[in-house]
């Protein structure tokens, strides 16, 4: 599985990003592993002893249409939205 982000910081600068790995939720815990991520158009593989490719979070609030959920390490919140499966992010690469 891949996930597209689209992070949008407080100065109202963007970042774009494509993720591949395994995600789950056990209980109000959110977990991620991730195996691969898009650099230069090419999705690379970290090795798997780099602990900063391992995440857990808190589920904050789960609907069908949105996820709300915060990192137990920093306490950082991040939000998503369920997109048509048609949406692409405007000026994000579609080689997938």
């Amino acid at each position: 599985m891949s996930i597209d982000f689209l992070v949008e910081y407080e100065d109202g600068s963007t970042s774009e990003s494509t993720e591949t790995g395994i995600w789950g939720v056990s209980g109000d815990i959110y977990f991620t592993v991730i195996r691969g991520i898009t650099y230069d158009g090419e999705i690379i593989a970290p090795p798997p002893e780099d602990a900063s490719m391992y995440h857990t979070y808190r589920v904050l609030k789960l609907t069908k249409n949105s996820f709300e959920y915060q990192t137990i390490v920093t306490g950082n919140v991040f939000r998503s939205k369920k997109v048509p499966d048609t949406f692409v992010i405007p000026g994000a690469q579609t080689s997938k």
